[in-house]
């Protein structure tokens, strides 16, 4: 009881301080007229910025707050959380529209100086950007003109950085399209400066009046690409000690990441490094989350936690939209916030491609979120995560979009957008409160917002955690609509346990805050990581020192320092809870190269050249989702199937790798120096080719071929057979349609074993799903091998296997250790299923679990290793992962109920799961949105008639009196299975498997240390555009360990690369060495070589 009082006690509080205490009174204040208004301007309700810095060098961090249609306002820090208006005094009144605003020291005289961006107004000149010049006094002149800095591109935010390292600050425009018709229309990307509003970027030169004066180098820097930009952060992403740019993008228009060339431009990488991205990108921050380095990317947008909310939300979720703009060149986008984790750089310095986490860590929906700021509040040493919220009018509502839509439908445009701001004006607003995530280790976020007391419906824009007050920890600001600016306090200074260290920057001359400069803090073992930019989360900029939480040790062993030209220092146990001065004139005369570190060890190598293994599959056209629209997603993309064998009899090892429904598979032979030739396949080019398996039917000593026949797309049951090709000798084949039986199955794999011990190979074939039937139980096979000709004995010997469910993957193995070989299958919605040899056949049994839990999940792949030496064969299980928006769980299991809900003599499938109800319980509601509902049930559009008595409709008021089938999943994380004596132990596989799902893993000893190991890979790109491409996995490498079971490699560190569309992963002999092949859907193979020995 005493230690959970003390936990109790610890517990971060943040209060609200009220205006009459903190003199903050500032409310950006909006009011829709008919001579202004959203109509006008779209950007109309996202509201203002805040800037953070000391503009009287008193030590005090003072605010400014950028306003909309009132003037933005100056408030002094006079200490203890006491502030007072100095705007009119200060002389930085604003009349137009501001947005993002900065302080920085731009002419180098030791004074911060404020930059206010403006937008909305159609008049130039009212979108004129203000500089105001700090005179040394709390009074400022405004002098954009004489800087060239009095731009008027609908400017949404500056910040302000040395992008050519020659010791000044230059700075980058974000700018918006101010046509905001057709904003999510796929048309042509504006990708060579063209538009009007592109992005600007400005070069800071000497002046002839003793100031800087900036110059448009946009075009010639490569800064050419359109946008609706509304986020802008620096970083060094790629560690090399120049700094890059982010650039979140609202609507259709995609992001981009400029990788700073040294050369004065910028490259936009954003397509070869980030998978996927935000669709509405509103603000973003750039943080190293997991203390590793690297700075990883956060962007915010606008997907609701509630299941009320999101099931009256438009959102682009149309499958037709999606794929046009992915035709056209635009990258996969989707509705909620992204978090993409840096993996690092390869061997050649290149970016290796970042892995999207946000849905894994529970932060990719705050509803409407504007600003996203990353900073350690809790002094633990983990940078904890705010997110501002809010939406002035909930334009977004479908019911209040259908009944706009038929008001207006015979008006004239007039009248329809008189209509629009009439309507609009009873709409409530989306009053929701700011979420804090609390980081709990680097790859564990826990949403804390009521716990630590800000549980506040707002409508906030602009957001900084900032100590205000000088305690050493960092409080919030916000900047609000229609409402007082929040301030709330932090206070974890009360709480003695945990320390801190801030930092203050005393630059070059020329950039005297060091904006750019890193800093790496190493305590004991752990490392922090933090780099000094001005922009952060939306609209708003913080000039001040750099804050770490230490968490309860009180030391830190040592400071490494980078200055932004590449100069570094070295401060050994600084003093903590403190405020720390560094200064540029300290710094060593050596330049650091690159604080990128390759691995010792380079454990694979990539040869496919080498081998000349040029093969890339290529998928068919087929659109599952309108064939059957109770696809969760598409299962025409199953291939290709690979197998591996000697199919000329030289002793060396050959491929085959299936085709895709018109495209005819290939045979890749092996030569005697160690490469492949490519040979034809010209058999059955219409199949759908999904598995293969090389093995000697016939006794006659070469390997003959299977190939498993699969997709849904055919409506001729023909082209669902599979087939048998004999190998006549040299790896010569020929097609016998009479070796094995004629079922029409949509498969999935093949095994082989010789179950009977007769001496040849008989062949276990598994179905992955009825064609139009997702859901229903499918029928696997059991043939017999009789002379090279095999006989269906499943009713016989495993008469289960005839509604043995939607399988994935199989195995043989002695499961039980009684000398008979067992199989076992996994599949979606499936337990683990054991089917135990006995001397009448084949026994059905799921597996059972020491926690006595349901197994049933949506497995993927399957096989079996002595990981712990103990003479039994335990189980490693592929499954989706983590990184879904779908959570589940033994309390929580997803459920799929079939039946023919409208009586057409058809059965449909229903999908639900457990969501947040607008009282905070989880819920079990149904996962469809009501109009995907209705596409596949038409008469349920009388029950709910609108979209509001859908949302809060649940599973059980949906099924109402049906008694429906059900089948559950309990498991989404892919795991290891403990054979503890007939009873298994799972073990969930580490964090950094479950970001994505496991097609295939293969186990070896990689590192020759005895141990067992694994190569684990997949992904998921035939998501529906809800869910959401599954593409975070790069494949990893996983070292056996007595401690850890297994330990994770990145793959910086591994060098062995598996991103992509990811289907089988294969091994193969080539010569002496064992090589590793890579298949994927739609895309190229690659093989792997494991080398023991030094990367450099």
């Amino acid at each position: 009881m005493i230690l959970l009082l003390s936990c109790k006690n610890e517990t971060n509080k943040f209060e609200l301080v009220s205006s009459n205490t903190s003199g903050i009174d500032f409310i950006n204040q909006l009011a829709l007229t008919d001579t202004f208004n959203i109509l006008d301007y779209m950007y109309f309700f996202n509201g203002g910025g805040i800037a953070a810095g000391d503009i009287n060098n008193d030590g005090l961090i003072d605010l400014y707050f950028s306003g909309n249609l009132v003037s933005g306002s100056l408030y002094l820090n006079r200490g203890n959380l006491r502030f007072v208006n100095i705007t009119e005094k200060a002389g930085v009144t604003t009349t137009g529209w501001g947005s993002g605003v900065s302080m920085c020291d731009i002419n180098q005289d030791g004074w911060l100086d404020i930059y206010v961006c403006q937008s909305g107004y159609p008049i130039p000149e009212k979108r004129k950007n203000l500089l105001f010049i700090n005179q040394g006094n709390s009074t400022f002149k405004e002098e954009g003109e004489a800087y060239g800095l009095a731009d008027t591109s609908y400017t949404t935010h500056a910040t302000f950085f040395d992008f050519d390292r020659d010791g000044d600050l230059d700075v980058y425009l974000l700018n918006h399209d101010h046509q905001f018709r057709g904003t999510n229309s796929p048309l042509p990307k504006k990708v060579r400066g063209e538009s009007a509003t592109t992005d600007k970027l400005f070069e800071n030169r000497p002046g002839p009046k003793g100031h800087p004066v900036f110059y448009d180098i946009s075009e010639q820097a490569g800064i050419t690409l359109e946008g609706f930009g509304l986020g802008v952060s620096i970083a060094d992403i790629n560690n090399d000690q120049w700094p890059d740019i982010y650039i979140s993008n609202d609507f259709i228009s995609n992001d981009i990441l400029y990788l700073n060339q040294k050369n004065g431009s910028f490259q936009n990488v954003i397509d070869s490094v980030i998978r996927h991205q935000s669709y509405n990108g509103m603000g973003n921050d750039l943080a190293d989350i997991n203390n590793d380095g690297l700075s990883e990317i956060y962007v915010a947008d606008m997907l609701p936690y509630l299941n009320s909310r999101r099931k009256m939300m438009a959102m682009n979720t149309s499958e037709d939209l999606f794929d046009a703009s992915v035709a056209v060149g635009y990258a996969p986008q989707y509705t909620r916030n992204t978090l993409q984790l840096n993996n690092g750089i390869n061997r050649k310095g290149n970016l290796i491609p970042f892995s999207e986490i946000g849905q894994m860590l529970g932060v990719h929906s705050t509803d409407w979120s504007w600003s996203p700021v990353f900073g350690d509040v809790d002094n633990d040493g983990w940078k904890d995560l705010y997110i501002s919220n809010g939406y002035y009018r909930d334009i977004t509502d479908l019911d209040f979009i259908t009944y706009r839509r038929h008001r207006s439908v015979f008006n004239s445009r007039a009248a329809q957008d008189s209509l629009y701001i009439s309507l609009m004006q009873d709409q409530p607003s989306v009053e929701i409160p700011n979420f804090i995530y609390h980081n709990n280790g680097g790859m564990n976020f826990a949403d804390s917002t009521n716990a630590w007391g800000l549980g506040y419906p707002s409508l906030s824009n602009g957001a900084l955690l900032v100590d205000l007050d000088n305690d050493g920890d960092l409080d919030i600001i916000t900047n609000n609509l229609d409402q007082e600016a929040f301030l709330f306090e932090n206070k974890s200074s009360q709480f003695k346990s945990r320390h801190y260290l801030k930092l203050t920057l005393n630059g070059p001359d020329r950039n005297r805050n060091g904006i750019g400069t890193r800093i790496y803090l190493y305590q004991k073992s752990k490392m922090q990581f933090a780099e000094a930019q001005l922009s952060h989360g939306y609209l708003s900029s913080l000039n001040m020192p750099l804050h770490f939480g230490l968490g309860v040790e009180k030391m830190v062993d040592s400071l490494v320092v980078i200055w932004p030209d590449g100069l570094w220092e070295t401060k050994l146990n600084p003093p903590v809870d403190t405020m720390l001065n560094l200064n540029y004139k300290d710094a060593g005369m050596l330049k650091v190269k690159s604080t990128v570190s390759h691995s010792s060890d380079i454990l694979f190598e990539e040869v496919t050249g080498k081998l000349r293994l040029e093969f890339m599959h290529r998928e068919n056209l087929f659109q599952d989702f309108k064939q059957d629209r109770n696809l969760p997603y598409r299962l025409s993309h199953e291939g290709p199937a690979i197998a591996v064998g000697d199919v000329t009899g030289d002793g060396l090892d050959d491929i085959f790798l299936g085709g895709a429904a018109g495209f005819p598979a290939v045979l890749f032979i092996q030569d005697q120096k160690g490469g492949f030739y490519r040979k034809e396949f010209p058999f059955h080019p219409e199949f759908e080719d999904v598995d293969a398996l090389f093995f000697d039917a016939d006794l006659d000593g070469d390997q003959d071929l299977y190939v498993v026949s699969g997709g849904i797309e055919f409506r001729d049951d023909l082209t669902y057979r599979d087939r048998f090709y004999r190998n006549q000798g040299k790896g010569v084949f020929s097609y016998d349609a009479d070796a094995i039986p004629g079922f029409y199955a949509s498969g999935s794999t093949v095994e082989a074993a010789d179950f009977d011990q007769d001496g040849d190979s008989d062949l276990l074939v598994c179905t992955r799903i009825i064609p139009g039937h997702y859901g229903e139980d499918a029928q696997s096979y059991l043939l017999e091998n009789q002379g090279g000709f095999f006989r269906d004995i499943t009713s016989e010997l495993a008469p289960d296997l005839e509604a043995a469910g939607m399988v994935t993957d199989a195995i043989w193995t002695d499961i039980n250790q009684d000398k008979k070989l067992d199989f076992i299958l996994v599949g979606e919605w499936m337990p683990v299923t054991f089917y135990l040899q006995s001397e009448d056949g084949f026994r059905k049994q799921e597996i059972i679990l020491t926690d006595s839990t349901n197994s049933s999940g949506w497995w993927q792949s399957i096989i079996a290793e002595d990981l712990d030496n103990d003479g039994d064969p335990d189980l490693v299980i592929g499954n989706q992962g983590r990184n879904m928006d779908m959570k589940i769980d033994p309390l929580h299991p997803a459920t799929l109920y079939l039946h023919d809900f409208d009586d057409n003599g058809s059965t449909e499938s229903l999908i639900s799961y457990y969501q947040l109800s607008d009282g905070g319980e989880l819920i079990d509601f149904p996962g469809n949105e009501r109009d995907a509902m209705i596409e596949v049930i038409p008469s349920w559009k009388k029950n709910y008639v609108d979209y509001r008595s859908y949302a809060y409709t649940t599973t059980s008021d949906l099924i109402g009196d049906h008694t429906a089938p059900a089948k559950k999943a309990y498991h989404q994380e892919s795991a290891v299975f403990m054979n503890e004596g007939g009873k298994f132990r799972m073990i969930p596989l580490p964090l950094q498997i479950q970001i994505s799902v496991v097609r295939d893993v293969l186990s070896d000893d990689f590192d020759q240390d005895g141990k067992t190991d694994l190569l684990v890979a997949g992904n998921n790109y035939e998501t529906k555009v809800m869910m959401g491409y599954l593409d975070a996995s790069l494949g990893t490498v996983l070292l056996g360990s007595d401690a850890s079971l297994f330990d994770v490699l990145k793959p910086s560190e591994s060098h062995f690369f598996a991103g992509g569309n990811v289907r089988k992963l294969e091994r193969i002999k080539v010569g002496e060495n064992t090589i590793y092949l890579v298949v994927r859907n739609g895309d190229r193979l690659s093989a792997y070589d494991p080398k023991i020995g030094s990367s450099d």
